[in-house]
């Protein structure tokens, strides 16, 4: 049987007042996480979530449902070549295993 993963997709909207326009940068990007948290947790510090995604911190094992930075990694390879970047290495101070996104002056 393959081995495929779940995505859900995320519509991103962002509020506009006459006074204040807040947005984060993902309200400008399109976002897609897998639906696989425990082997692909969010890590920051000591905190991982969810809790007994912690086994699945080390990258350098092998889970079905892992997306590591590999381009032998269907779904690593998959958005990345799109232009996508991965949480796995997107920012200093936090990893989302998880998590790609794409800003939306990238998208052509």
């Amino acid at each position: 049987m393959p081995k495929t993963v779940a995505f859900r997709v995320l519509n991103i909207v962002f509020l506009l007042s006459s006074q204040v326009f807040m947005y984060c940068t993902e309200s400008l990007s399109l976002l897609c996480e897998s639906n696989v948290p425990l082997v692909n947790p969010y890590v920051r510090g000591n905190l991982v979530l969810p809790a007994m995604g912690k086994a699945y911190v080390d990258r350098t094992q092998s889970y079905m449902g892992m997306i590591t930075e590999t381009l032998d990694n269907s779904c690593y390879r998959a958005f990345v070549s799109r232009g996508y970047e991965w949480g796995g290495n997107a920012w200093p101070d936090r990893i989302d295993y998880q998590h790609f996104s794409k800003q939306i002056s990238d998208i052509s």
